[in-house]
């Protein structure tokens, strides 16, 4: 009757301990997950900044002349701006790559990069900078996911080539503020008028454009 009892208090010590031992290790997955995730976070903007930074994302949709005069005001005025395109803007539009000759080039994603397991979506994104790198001749350093990502498969893969995700808290109808990452949207046959006006306003409120490159320096400075 003893033997029974204890036999039976075993068990559910045994029970106790594989619980206790399974909610560690979801534990230690989540806490790695929150550390991945904070290692590429996307950089909206940063505190402690003198200057702000203007992106740019292309897909095909704008047209050639709205482009040229957007790419001639950022010559006038000295800016730099990030330009994010597909690897299928890059094939359809290599002829265009002169033009954004003054800018810093990013992969865009349109679509999650994620596939069904990891070493698929390692693989995928390897692609796509296999792909930027023939167009272009750099490797794309900055990314911008077109959808939220969350998944610790595209994180992972970012980690691992030392990609920086860029997203944007600014757009140009927004007053020019010190540390913003400020996208300039849609490129119609406005955008170029745009983006001197908000010049204008940064020269007014002494908050220079810089590169994404100048202005990730300054906050690691």
């Amino acid at each position: 009757m003893i033997y029974r009892r204890l036999k039976k208090i075993k068990r559910k010590l045994i029970f106790l301990l594989i619980i206790v031992l399974a909610l560690c290790l979801w534990l230690r997955h989540v806490k790695e997950e929150e550390s991945l995730f904070s290692s590429v976070e996307p950089v909206n903007g940063r505190e402690g900044i003198s200057a702000c930074t203007v992106t740019v994302s292309l897909t095909g949709k704008e047209g050639e002349t709205a482009l040229r005069l957007f790419t001639s005001v950022c010559e006038g005025t000295g800016i730099t701006p990030c330009v994010f395109v597909t690897t299928k803007w890059l094939e359809e539009n290599s002829d265009l790559l002169p033009l954004l000759s003054g800018a810093t080039l990013g992969l865009l994603y349109e679509e999650s990069p994620k596939r069904l397991t990891q070493k698929r979506t390692m693989a995928a994104m390897a692609e796509e900078n296999r792909l930027f790198m023939t167009y272009t001749g750099t490797f794309p350093r900055y990314v911008r996911l077109a959808e939220e990502e969350r998944g610790t498969a595209v994180a992972s893969a970012l980690e691992a080539y030392a990609q920086i995700p860029i997203g944007f808290c600014a757009t140009l109808g927004d007053s020019p503020l010190p540390g913003a990452v400020v996208d300039c949207g849609f490129i119609d046959g406005t955008a170029g008028y745009r983006l001197a006006n908000f010049y204008g306003e940064t020269l007014s409120a002494s908050c220079p454009v810089v590169s994404m490159e100048s202005f990730l320096n300054e906050w690691e400075a």
